[in-house]
């Protein structure tokens, strides 16, 4: 079967031509479009299972085939297994406690294998939710982390950057006594996490709020995370930063 939307259903039908596959539309059915190899997701899940049955596959088989973006080499094919996919269930939730609960904002690109994990995979395991942006620019990404109940955020590390920047541009352009008192209550809660409490949410309570007030995980990956950001400067703003290599 090959899952297409509306939009590259033209494409997708071309491609399996004279092939035995199916094509499943993630929407409704294009006008004229010939159902005789056809469905939409919106029918299969009505169906229900019907005699469909769970299959066991070899912890070695291959449950997914990704290519590396090419940013330092040739892009190429990366096999990742049934055993791989699990093995990062156990050791994800060894640490961090998710559950029906949460909600996980994602907005990278599902070919990329942060998002597929860490967006997609890992939190239907625990049974969270998933919230997905239809458009990515800076107002919807801030209306869905205030109005969806985020609770959970995974993305790479430019990400972060462009949030660090704008933070501290705007303290910068309150003068150097609020660039000062941020600064020393900063320091003054990095003293305090040493012995177990994190004071951020009283002291940083508007950036707080500007990421929905519920955020309980900031989870970055894809490429080094620069720990001058990660540890000296934006730790006291959140709960929680964890570096998913």
């Amino acid at each position: 079967m090959l899952f297409t939307d509306a939009k590259h259903f033209p494409v997708a039908s071309e491609a399996v031509k004279g092939l035995p596959v199916e094509i499943v539309l993630t929407e409704k059915l294009p006008a004229k479009a010939d159902t005789e190899k056809l469905a939409t997701l919106d029918s299969m899940l009505a169906a229900g299972p019907g005699t469909f049955k769970p299959t066991t596959a070899a912890q070695d088989a291959v449950a997914a085939l990704l290519y590396t973006s090419g940013t330092t080499a040739d892009p190429k094919g990366v096999m990742l297994t049934h055993a791989n996919l699990m093995g990062e269930v156990k050791s994800v939730f060894a640490r961090l406690q998710v559950g029906p609960g949460d909600a996980v904002l994602g907005i990278l690109p599902m070919f990329h294998v942060l998002a597929q994990m860490a967006n997609l995979m890992l939190p239907l395991t625990q049974g969270a939710r998933v919230v997905y942006l239809e458009t990515l620019n800076t107002t919807e990404l801030l209306r869905a982390l205030q109005e969806r109940g985020i609770t959970i955020f995974a993305v790479v590390p430019q990400f972060f950057y462009l949030i660090h920047e704008k933070i501290f541009k705007e303290i910068t352009g309150r003068g150097t006594l609020a660039t000062r008192v941020i600064r020393s209550l900063m320091a003054v809660n990095r003293g305090l996490r040493k012995v177990g409490f994190n004071a951020g949410r009283l002291f940083f309570g508007k950036i707080h709020a500007t990421f929905g007030g519920k955020i309980r995980y900031l989870i970055t990956g894809g490429s080094r995370f620069d720990p001058a950001i990660a540890l000296n400067r934006i730790e006291n703003f959140y709960r929680q930063v964890i570096t998913a290599h």
